[in-house]
Parts: structure tokens; sequence; C-alpha cells
């Protein structure tokens, strides 16, 4: 799990002001906490972070030496500018569920003799913190052409310490196969 640290942000700090000095505005909030903590991370921890992290991740923050469990609930983003404009994180406490949402990398896609076809990239659950899960790796060396795969399918859907938030019938990929398509000038079939 990633350990960050971070500081209490002044209130009298503008965000936009903050943001052009390289600090993205932060808030961490949970049933535990009495209010809302408003805490900043500078880009460059930002920008780490979110190379391996995504909604959905664990993350420990460090504040004024104190280590916070929590969740990365959202992440705000000005896509023109390609930054990062604000980050939500919600504390974890180890007797209460938390939506978690796991995020699916497919892997050896290269080996497929078809076209994959994804329709769902994340499966949204709920489960205790310890049994939080970022990733869904498949595998599509294991997978033939023609065939699907759906939420039911999959390890998350069959563990008992999840609960699926989405139907386990849900069309996670499909492989077709891959059609030559007819050239200019040549008939097509009817």
């Amino acid at each position: 799990m990633s350990t960050v640290i971070a500081v209490k942000r002044d209130p009298q700090a503008k965000a936009k002001q903050l943001r052009r000095m390289g600090i993205v505005p932060c808030s961490v909030y949970g049933a535990s906490l009495p209010a809302s903590l408003s805490v900043q991370l500078d880009q460059n921890t930002v920008s780490k972070l979110l190379r391996g992290k995504d909604v959905g991740s664990r993350v420990e923050l460090t504040l004024n030496d104190k280590v916070i469990p929590v969740i990365i609930k959202e992440i705000a983003r000005d896509t023109l500018k390609n930054e990062v404009q604000h980050i939500g994180f919600q504390v974890l406490e180890a007797d209460a569920k938390v939506n978690g949402t796991a995020h699916i990398v497919l892997v050896n896609q290269e080996k497929i003799g078809g076209f994959v076809s994804q329709v769902l990239f994340e499966i949204p659950y709920a489960a205790y913190p310890a049994d939080l899960v970022d990733t869904i790796t498949i595998d599509l060396t294991e997978l033939a052409v023609g065939s699907s795969l759906m939420v039911r399918d999959l390890e998350i859907a069959n563990n008992p310490r999840l609960e699926l938030l989405i139907d386990a019938d849900t069309l996670v990929l499909s492989i077709a196969d891959v059609k030559r398509a007819p050239a200019d000038g040549e008939a097509r079939e009817q």
C-alpha cells in the first residue's frame, strides 16, 4: 500500500493559488472524523501516486505523524491542462463496509487472433477495508475467438467477502473473429 505525506491546508489559501504553486488541494472525510480535513499534496507526489493508483485504491496518508488508512474516492482533473485539480479521500474503518471500484486490466491482448471488444472497464463493489481489490487482471490467452466474458465469470464475483454492485450477467468483453474487409472494386457478398 502506498504511503503519502499530506500537509494540513491553510483555510485562507485559495485553491487556484495553491494549484499555481504546484500544490493539489485534497479533502479527507469519513464517519470517524468529527469534520472533514482540508489537506494538500504537492503535484509531484500526486503524479507518482496516480501512476499506480486510481479511484478505489487504498492509500495511507501521513498527517502530523499520524497514519490514516484511506481510499481514493474521487479525482477531479482539468483535461485541458492535464492536471489534477482535487482528490477526495475517505477514511477506512475496519468494521465498516466501503464502496470500491476494481479496474479491469487485460493482458496478452496482442496474442489474440481476434478483435477484443471491452465493454466494462471497472466493477463496483462493497467490502470491508481488508478485502478491497484495486485491479482485476484478465489473461486473454485463456479465451478463444468467439467467446465472451461476463462479470459472473470473474474471480471477484465468486469472492464471498465482496458484495457486487453490478449485475453478474453484465458483459465484460467479447472476442470476435477478424474478417478481411473487401477491397475497393471487389464485389461484396449479400
